[in-house]
């Protein structure tokens, strides 16, 4: 099975960062899938150096997982969530924090991206909860979401509560650019499941027929296509 190349970007947590340039750092990063086997558990050593971040990079199969990271000399942990898509290398941004760090599950949302499009830099974004479709939409909203762009792929992790209320409180949707920088909105029409344990994720791929359906479409309107897509619960 070939193995996509994982990098995260762990930013340090205010104990570590504290540390002079020169001072080693050993932290213990734990990567496991849904059935807890460990796909890389291994003690890395970093010297503080000048950034407020280190890499830390192995392959991995495609999947679903479970990140920890834990600095027990300076009492630092972390826990995150990562999707990796079959045949894309990709780059994650995740953090320490002092003291206990948050395990619950965000909703992830994700795609494939043809490099020849890359201008159209999906993002996700929410919009109030009673966003009508073609209606034309407000400022879109981020608080809550972490979007992370490749030349291949999109990411974006959600912690919001608002997400898994009943009704759903908010709209998401995918925002994409076009060719004169003009912004198309795409909702996500799917329902998510509270994720505590494991993410829920949505897929949606922006290959040329989603984008060039776009083209043909008023700007700064919310759009309602009819596809199917792949939704996972916990």
């Amino acid at each position: 099975m070939a193995l996509e190349h994982i990098i995260l970007n762990v930013g340090l947590c205010k104990a570590v960062a504290r540390l002079s340039p020169q001072t080693n750092v050993a932290m213990r990063v734990v990567v496991t899938d849904r059935i807890n086997r460990a796909e890389f558990d291994q003690t890395v050593q970093f010297r503080r150096g000048s950034g407020n971040s280190t890499p830390v990079e192995f392959d991995s199969a495609w999947g679903t997982y479970r990140i920890v990271m834990n600095v027990p000399k300076y009492r630092c942990n972390g826990v995150d969530y990562m999707e990796v898509l079959p045949d894309h290398n990709r780059s994650m941004n995740t953090t320490l924090v002092d003291g206990l760090a948050d395990s619950s599950a965000p909703v992830i949302i994700l795609g494939a991206l043809p490099q020849s499009f890359s201008y159209a830099q999906p993002s996700v974004v929410i919009f109030p909860a009673d966003m009508r479709c073609n209606g034309v939409v407000g400022d879109p909203q981020m608080n809550g979401i972490d979007n992370e762009l490749e030349q291949d792929a999109y990411y974006a992790s959600i912690r919001t509560p608002a997400l898994y209320h009943q009704p759903i409180d908010v709209t998401l949707a995918v925002r994409l650019q076009d060719s004169s920088g003009g912004f198309h909105y795409i909702r996500m029409p799917w329902k998510f499941s509270s994720g505590f344990t494991w993410p829920s994720i949505g897929k949606l791929d922006i290959d040329d027929a989603v984008l060039g359906w776009v083209a043909q479409q008023t700007e700064d309107i919310l759009l309602c296509p009819k596809f199917y897509g792949t939704s996972v619960g916990q």
